[in-house]
């Protein structure tokens, strides 16, 4: 899957991704469990492609989340 963006290449999505994904130590934000997915903490056309706006997240809790704005204390993410 690549970025909901444009201007992002596919190659460029891939670099960031994997960069989130280790940032995060491939734990899911919103439960905690094993992440393959990035989320946009703030969905598109909302958020950015930015680091501070990407999270790992799991493919059920991505899933369930979608494009939809989740109001719960994202602060407690440690990069």
């Amino acid at each position: 899957m690549g970025s909901h963006r444009p201007e992002l290449s596919n190659k460029r999505w891939k670099t960031l991704r994997n960069l989130i994904l280790e940032r995060d130590s491939y734990r899911c934000w919103m439960c905690g469990n094993r992440a393959n997915q990035v989320d946009h903490l703030l969905p598109p056309p909302l958020g950015t492609d930015a680091p501070e706006n990407l999270a790992a997240a799991c493919g059920p809790c991505n899933n369930r989340k979608h494009h939809r704005y989740v109001d719960l204390p994202v602060l407690t993410i440690q990069w």
